[in-house]
């Protein structure tokens, strides 16, 4: 007998001690070892599912951000053009009653090089924002009010009118219009 021989360990015991028999012996194993396909499939599709959730979610983040960023530029234009209402007196006292001011978006008044006014001051600011456009009125109240308003276009609104059911927004933005919104204060001179 050779001892090399003795030592190599026997293929067919080897498979049985894992708890299946030989395919020689023409039965099938008793536990499978493995996926099949479908369980694959099926894995693979859940996955998917899962993914295009997530990138929806990410897509309507970013949206909101956006929107966010817009109404914070907005919020601070409004603020700007009343800081300076309340340092320009000639302006101030122009204030005569109904739309004092609709300014809209001039990016070329952002120069240097422009003679400063009040009126070329806003146009600047309103460029901030796509279609920026910014709105003075005066209310009927005492004592004198102002509504300074900052509209522009958000075509994320799909066809909606940015405020349409807010009454206090139509006096300051005048009417609704479509994929535009608006941001607004109530300034007291």
């Amino acid at each position: 007998m050779n001892p090399v021989s003795s030592s190599v360990p026997d293929p067919r015991k080897a498979f049985e001690s894992l708890g299946t028999k030989s395919w020689r012996s023409g039965e099938r194993p008793e536990r499978q070892l493995g996926l099949t396909l479908i369980e694959i499939m099926v894995t693979v599709f859940i996955l998917c599912l899962g993914l295009l959730g997530l990138a929806g979610l990410q897509m309507t983040g970013l949206k909101s951000n956006r929107n966010a960023y817009y109404q914070t530029v907005a919020t601070q234009a409004v603020q700007d053009i009343a800081e300076r209402l309340h340092t320009d007196t000639t302006t101030s006292a122009a204030i005569t009653g109904g739309v004092i001011r609709e300014v809209g978006a001039n990016s070329a008044k952002c120069d240097k090089d422009v003679e400063y006014s009040f009126n070329n001051r806003v146009a600047c600011i309103s460029s901030s924002l796509p279609g920026g456009q910014a709105r003075i009125v005066e209310l009927n109240a005492s004592p004198k009010a102002l509504t300074i308003a900052m509209l522009w276009s958000d075509p994320q609104l799909n066809g909606a009118k940015g405020w349409g059911a807010d009454v206090s927004a139509t006096g300051a933005c005048g009417e609704a219009a479509i994929n535009t919104s608006c941001s607004y204060t109530v300034y007291r001179p």
